[in-house]
């Protein structure tokens, strides 16, 4: 096979798209780089989402029904809101039953850094469990 000009440019242009989705990865080891305090919580919330997800699911005790569920991430909501000492979003999570689960993230700000310290199953199919946080 010789190695004509045409074959050496799409070779070349293959390379870089390669080299360039290659280096394309989610930021989530990452807080985010702004001073707004809400875009950091929702940074942290993403990272956490992302540690705790193995193999594209995430795995979780519901001690109301007794059971694992087994999860796969939709999407993390927009807005944060402050409860307490904590900031809070909330993500969309599918179930293996099809259904859609609200998880709440309690995020901390500690030594310059923003850290979910826990998250709560807010809305099972949008039918709310309620919770306070800011109970002691």
């Amino acid at each position: 096979m010789t190695n004509t000009p045409s074959k050496s440019l799409t070779f070349a242009v293959m390379t870089v798209t390669a080299l360039a989705l290659g280096g394309c990865q989610h930021n989530a080891g990452h807080e985010a780089n702004t001073d707004d305090p809400n875009q950091r919580a929702q940074s942290a919330m993403q990272r956490y989402i992302d540690q705790h997800t193995i193999n594209g699911v995430t795995h979780y005790y519901d001690s109301v029904e007794g059971r694992m569920l087994r999860l796969t991430f939709d999407y993390l909501h927009d807005g944060v809101k402050e409860k307490g000492p904590y900031r809070v979003s909330c993500a969309d999570f599918k179930d293996q039953f099809g259904r859609t689960l609200d998880f709440d993230y309690l995020v901390i700000e500690a030594d310059g850094s923003y850290r979910v310290t826990q998250a709560l199953l807010h809305k099972v199919n949008g039918k709310k469990r309620d919770y306070d946080p800011t109970k002691e």
